[in-house]
């Protein structure tokens, strides 16, 4: 059983330093070079702190992500960013991307941030990348596409030579973030034909997470999906418990089960009931624990907390199972 990460870390970090870049930068009294040492210097902070609190396997934060769905989608080509919409019920805001020619790969996103971060780490880190069915969903592509599906397989096309780039630098595990299929489950076959065509040809591990919906009913169509693990929001899919443990799961598990949204801890003994539900059904050696969602939604104090307890529960519970 390991625990992980599944999205960004509060940006929050010494005193604020990267909001602090920014409006420097706007003004016009910071250099792009100057901003960029910045977002080092606070990822570097974020991943020291993930290593404190004692994750087995870290990624970079998403230091240098304005949001979920625009650091991929407005490095692509073809693609421009327009005005902000709220992502899902969140307090928080993406800009959605717009398609101005066919969308197509034109050079490392993230690759660069995952060296950067391998180097600040001793542990283990995974790539992040936002799952092409998400950023094709929240974009707008009248005009240049036929129908939103011919989009989101172009993207994930684009998408399969950056996860190619993320494993010739090195990653060997690869994390998807792609929740946008929760709103819509009938466009499913579309969601897997993106999942098979951006993890064509890669050699790595590969995870796909799901949040803020219920990805119950999906269950038995995600276990069909080219992916060595299915991570899940247990805040949102009360019955994904009973699904992994009455029916034979062959993937690995994300459980998320400690809740990014909700600053209250979570209540110990629960988590130590649903460990041993998910290690009876599925072993423990094939769970990774972690939080829903980014840890973004939460106040700094509460993220440590938040990690600290997840770390420290993970370790009682298989404290009591040696």
């Amino acid at each position: 059983m390991k625990t992980t990460v599944v999205g960004g870390y509060p940006k929050v970090l010494l005193d604020q330093k990267l909001r602090k870049a920014y409006h420097a930068t706007d003004d016009g009294k910071m250099t792009a070079p100057e901003l960029a040492a910045v977002q080092d210097d606070v990822t570097a902070a974020a991943i020291h702190e993930m290593d404190e609190a004692g994750l087995d396997v870290v990624n970079d934060g998403l230091i240098r992500w304005d949001d979920e769905i625009t650091h991929i989608a407005g490095k692509l080509h073809g693609i421009k960013i327009g005005g902000l919409i709220r992502f899902f019920d969140t307090n928080t805001f993406h800009r959605r991307p717009k398609a101005t020619a066919a969308v197509e790969w034109a050079e490392p996103i993230v690759a660069g941030d995952f060296m950067f971060a391998t180097g600040a780490t001793a542990k283990p880190v995974k790539a992040v990348v936002t799952g092409a069915y998400s950023i094709a969903k929240a974009s707008d592509y009248e005009g240049v596409y036929a129908s939103f599906g011919h989009l989101a397989l172009d993207i994930a096309a684009a998408l399969n030579d950056e996860l190619k780039s993320l494993v010739a630098a090195g990653a060997n595990y690869i994390h998807i973030n792609d929740p946008f299929i929760l709103l819509d489950p009938s466009y499913f076959p579309v969601f897997a034909e993106c999942i098979h065509v951006m993890l064509d040809g890669i050699d790595a591990h590969t995870s796909l997470y799901t949040y803020f919906g219920d990805a119950t009913p999906l269950y038995d169509k995600m276990l069909a999906l080219p992916v060595d693990a299915l991570g899940f929001d247990f805040t949102y899919s009360p019955g994904i418990i009973d699904k992994l443990t009455d029916c034979s799961c062959t993937k690995e598990v994300g459980a998320g089960v400690f809740d990014a949204r909700n600053t209250k801890p979570e209540d110990e003994n629960v988590i130590l009931a649903t460990l041993a539900r998910l290690a009876k059904a599925v072993g423990g050696d094939r769970i990774w624990v972690s939080p829903t969602a980014s840890l973004e939604y939460l106040p700094l104090g509460k993220c440590r907390d938040k990690l600290r307890e997840m770390v420290r529960i993970v370790g009682a519970f298989k404290g009591v199972q040696k």
